[in-house]
Formats: C-alpha cells, structure tokens, sequence
C-alpha cells in the first residue's frame, strides 16, 4: 500500500481482521526487529505507514469479489459494493493442526 500510494493510485487495504497476528503476543521472526515486537504493535505500525502514504483502510469482510468485468467489484459483508481497476487478492494464511494430544491446550 504504501508503495501504491506513493505513486498516486489511490489503494485501499480491506481487511476483516488482523489474521494470525490476532492468535499471538509477539513475532519474534519478522525482519527489522531483533528483539521481536508486540504483534498489536506490529499491525498498528503497519497501518500507520500506510495510510501516512495516502492508503486508505476499510475493516469488513469480502463476501465475493466480481472478476468478470471492469472495473471489478468487491462486495463486503457490510453491504457496500466498491469498483477498482486493480486487486491484489492477499487471503491470509491458517495454522495446520496435526491432531496430537494436547496440541489445542497449549496455545
């Protein structure tokens, strides 16, 4: 975002949550902080740089997105429909539980 911003495209972050950073306290394994950094922190910084660049951020779910024409539609749960001629499509990741015992009790 903030690179888009700094060359006038007007981005806009839409994001539901914070993803896997909301089921930690500290990311001991992103670049720049060697003593780690508190993953609220993390995501306040972020946002932060982004928007001081110009990038605007809206908080909703996506309940689709609409490929098949331009400029593309993406439809959050709060009922707002936004067009764009560009979408970079991020979906996040989730933890793979192996199933041992105990696993789910020691997070």
């Amino acid at each position: 975002a903030p690179s888009a911003a700094g060359a006038d495209l007007e981005p806009l972050v839409v994001a539901r949550d914070f993803g896997q950073l909301e089921g930690t306290s500290t990311v001991d394994n992103y670049p720049g902080f060697p003593e780690g950094i508190d993953a609220v922190d993390m995501v306040q910084r972020f946002e932060k740089q982004a928007t001081r660049f110009g990038a605007q951020i809206k908080w909703c779910g996506i309940e689709r997105v609409d490929l098949t024409c331009r400029p593309f539609k993406v439809y959050c749960e709060d009922g707002e429909v936004m067009t764009s001629s560009a979408i970079i499509i991020a979906t996040g990741a989730s933890p793979r539980w192996l199933g041992a015992p105990g696993e789910k009790e020691l997070l």
